[in-house]
């Protein structure tokens, strides 16, 4: 019996909630960062997936498994897998822009050497719509927080206290 509570509470101490929302955020990092890129070249092809030329398609197709790798590692090196989502600021704000922009240049780079050059609003659009995506996903987790703190403050008023200071 013993045994099994240490081994729980081992488990426990090793994989908390923190370590659940990072795992959540990793995943979908690596989507949004490859969606962001499809979304690009769909909107330079007057939105629609079959105006795409084939070249574009099989090289955004080919990079994507890459690209998700070198996403996951510029992010893990610019440390935005450390913070608390709950407490996000500007400190968490300047890493994930220096990751999303590191990332962005590995992408324009690459894409264009080993594979083809894609248009110019590809890289542009690609590039912002990372950008704002990463940062969205870090602060709506804060903003949902300090929604709901204020809706329960609404619902249950303190009472307020007049006081008086008499004095300077």
């Amino acid at each position: 019996m013993k045994s099994e509570n240490k081994k729980r509470k081992r488990v426990k101490k090793v994989f908390n909630k923190w370590h659940f929302v990072t795992l959540i955020m990793m995943i979908y990092d690596i989507i949004a960062t490859n969606a962001q890129y499809f979304f690009a070249l769909v909107i330079r092809f007057d939105g629609t997936i079959y105006g795409i030329p084939r070249d574009y398609l099989e090289a955004y197709l080919k990079f994507a498994p890459f690209y998700a790798v070198i996403c996951f590692i510029v992010f893990f090196i610019a440390r935005m897998y450390n913070g608390v989502w709950k407490y996000a600021s500007f400190n968490e704000a300047e890493k994930t822009v220096f990751g999303s922009v590191v990332a962005s240049f590995l992408h324009i780079l690459l894409i264009t050497v080993f594979f083809t050059r894609m248009p110019l609003s590809y890289y542009f659009w690609g590039s912002c719509f990372q950008l704002g995506l990463l940062l969205v996903a870090r602060f709506s987790y804060r903003f949902i927080l300090l929604e709901l703190s204020r809706w329960r403050n609404l619902e249950n008023p303190k009472p307020v206290h007049r006081v008086m200071i008499i004095g300077a």
